[in-house]
């Protein structure tokens, strides 16, 4: 039979390609470094507890699934409300540049960091939207000084 490990790796890319995200992109959505899940992948380091609950909504399986796995247990996908297979959240979207994209991984990695709700990133996207058009009426900066700075 297949070391945990194995089983969980085996699993965990099946569900990011049904899901067309890649590795990076899973650890990114989990919260964890790239070096950490691919240890995890290796069978070096067991996920604790929190790592697997990250891992679960990554990948968007029910709560439990990342340990039921490796225990020999199918993972539990989480299905929409219409009973269709999940939608790929983490995918980058195809309209974005790779720029924005960068800026949107950015952002939303900054945001789980500080910790910030939905509506109070929503409400300083707004802040930045008024400074980014504020920059553009006045020459490229926010000061009227065209981008140039005191020497």
């Amino acid at each position: 039979m297949p070391e945990p490990f194995e089983l969980l790796d085996a699993a965990m890319n099946e569900r990011r390609l049904q899901l067309r995200m890649n590795w990076q992109q899973v650890a990114e959505t989990a919260g964890i470094s790239y070096t950490a899940l691919r240890a995890i992948r290796r069978g070096d380091y067991r996920p604790t507890e929190l790592t697997s609950h990250r891992l679960d909504d990554a990948l968007q399986w029910e709560p439990g699934s990342v340990q039921a796995v490796m225990r020999g247990e199918p993972p539990r996908g989480r299905e929409d409300r219409a009973g269709s297979p999940p939608t790929p959240a983490a995918s980058p979207t195809p309209a974005l540049s790779p720029d924005q994209e960068t800026v949107r991984r950015v952002v939303r990695a900054t945001a789980r960091e500080l910790g910030l709700k939905p509506d109070e990133l929503d409400e300083l996207m707004i802040l930045v939207r008024k400074d980014l058009e504020r920059m553009s009426d006045s020459g490229g900066n926010v000061d009227g000084s065209g981008g140039r700075r005191a020497g």
